[in-house]
């Protein structure tokens, strides 16, 4: 298995070695890498390096890796670009990615970590992972993610040495490609791939569970094109199924749904899902919801409208990023006895597509109608 594994790396144009565990060279050239999902590309010399300048994704041919690391020298520049490395990839629209934002020196978000899935990056809903860190004057800036089972560790070499650890992969084992990543035509040279990984071989300790309340249980309607929120909720059918949470109870949308496509093609086409769950109340009673969602949301109650926001990129100032917070929106509930239906509609153009939210039965003794606790139908 190991020949063969060294035999598909070589074809593939990896330097040769005795073995595969020691980091391998990649050549920069169009045989070693899949450019069908690439925008542009060219392949030229930078700095006095080969490189390759890319705009989209490239993935390396006849790789799998399970865990390892990947390396790469990303040109500086002060345009703005986004050069990254894909990893655990299942194929050019689902994968793992960590980058830098190559225009944001010195800035907090100047490095960060998120998945894409289906083709829909998600760095509004992963504030929490990214980091600052000084880029310098140097011509090369070098990015490496060593990454084994659910968590990842990003060291940028800049001025200085900074790190990003991630402990819970959105992404299982199944996605073995890697690879780099671009917006903007980044360039990258000195590539290096080693499926070797300083982690020992085991899981981290499960993190801890969401919040009390928190809906961990979905039915999503499919997807379509956003022309407006309706006056009332649709009604659930046939075709809406069933959507699982992450751990801490945030919904990747983009796991279960796929973006529609701007008519005449191209991408960032206002897409909506409803997700509806069932809230159970003993009688009538006053009850919270607290939670955010990306980027445009509708809230309903068994089929009548609540309240409605816009959070999208710079939808409130050029410096507006609409990044998650599952603690920023808090709606009263009037809930009637039995089962009431929650309805959360939401749109999205990009940079992430999810929710989240959390049940609050303890309303504030001025508002509270009773001492009914309320429970999610998970």
């Amino acid at each position: 298995m190991v020949s063969l594994r060294i035999a598909l790396l070589a074809l593939a144009g990896f330097c040769s070695a005795p073995g595969w565990a020691a980091a391998q060279e990649v050549k920069m050239s169009s045989d070693v890498f899949d450019l069908s999902s690439a925008r542009k590309y060219e392949f030229r010399d930078v700095a006095g390096r080969p490189a390759l300048c890319l705009d989209g994704v490239a993935l390396l041919r006849g790789l799998s890796i399970n865990d390892g690391s990947v390396t790469v020298d990303v040109a500086a520049s002060r345009d703005r670009q986004f050069g990254g490395i894909a990893f655990r990839a299942q194929d050019a629209l689902s994968y793992e990615e960590a980058y830098l934002r190559l225009h944001k020196s010195r800035q907090p978000d100047a490095v960060q970590y998120a998945p894409v899935l289906n083709g829909e990056g998600h760095w509004q809903l992963f504030g929490g992972h990214q980091i600052s860190v000084d880029f310098g004057s140097y011509d090369w800036i070098t990015l490496r993610v060593e990454f084994a089972l659910d968590r990842a560790t990003v060291t940028v070499f800049g001025a200085d040495e900074a790190e990003l650890r991630i402990n819970d992969l959105v992404l299982d084992e199944t996605g073995k490609r890697a690879g780099l990543s671009s917006i903007g035509g980044a360039c990258f040279s000195n590539l290096r791939v080693s499926d070797q990984s300083s982690y020992p071989r085991e899981r981290l300790a499960a993190p801890a569970d969401a919040q009390t309340g928190t809906i961990s249980e979905w039915v999503l309607s499919p997807a379509s094109n956003f022309a407006g929120f309706p006056a009332r909720a649709p009604e659930q059918a046939s075709d809406w199924t069933p959507a699982r949470t992450e751990r801490d109870g945030l919904l990747l949308i983009s796991r279960y749904r796929t973006k529609q496509v701007k008519e005449g093609g191209g991408s960032n086409s206002e897409t909506v899902v409803y997700a509806a769950t069932t809230v159970q109340s003993p009688e009538d009673t006053l009850a919270v919801v607290e939670f955010d969602a990306s980027d445009k949301a509708r809230v309903y109650l068994n089929g009548g409208p609540l309240a409605e926001f816009d959070n999208t990129f710079r939808a409130k100032g050029p410096t507006f990023r609409g990044d998650f917070g599952a603690e920023r929106q808090r709606v009263f509930l009037p809930l009637k006895a039995g089962d009431n239906e929650f309805v959360l509609a939401v749109a999205d153009s990009g940079n992430g597509w999810g929710l989240k939210a959390r049940m609050i039965s303890d309303v504030p003794p001025q508002s509270r109608a009773s001492e009914t606790t309320v429970r999610v139908k998970n």
